[in-house]
């Protein structure tokens, strides 16, 4: 195959290349922190794709942190796309008090609290190719 010759130059200026696969149920992924597992030194301009497979859950151990997240900010040039084939899920809220009728009195439920944020992507764009649930 031939590459056009306008798409050779941005090809190439992208730097590092790195693929990930998310193969097996974790919380609080964090995509700088996998890429710079994966070996990619923090300060090059990076092409990166995180593909989480088919059935697997991504998601939270407490409501103040999402399930995915991008983690922090990438080098100018970089690009950054999510294939979700999972589940990408935040944690959920506390339930609420039920109401209490009885003989020596009642109380009033009260509402539970909210969930968390399955996903963050404010620290950098992020591109999504969603195929299951985020939520």
């Amino acid at each position: 195959m031939t590459v056009p010759a306008n798409l050779v130059a941005p090809l190439l200026s992208q730097g590092v290349v790195i693929n990930l696969a998310v193969g097996a149920s974790t919380d609080d992924y964090d995509l700088h922190a996998a890429a710079l597992s994966a070996g990619w030194d923090g300060s090059s301009a990076v092409t990166l794709t995180c593909t989480v497979d088919v059935g697997i859950y991504i998601g939270s151990t407490s409501t103040a942190t999402p399930g995915f997240k991008v983690g922090a900010a990438f080098p100018s040039g970089s690009l950054l796309h999510l294939i979700n084939n999972g589940f990408i899920v935040g944690a959920g809220g506390a339930g609420g008090k039920g109401i209490f009728n009885g003989l020596f009195g009642s109380s009033a439920g009260t509402p539970g609290s909210p969930g968390g944020v399955a996903l963050d992507s404010s620290d950098f764009v992020l591109t999504i190719t969603n195929n299951s649930t985020i939520g």
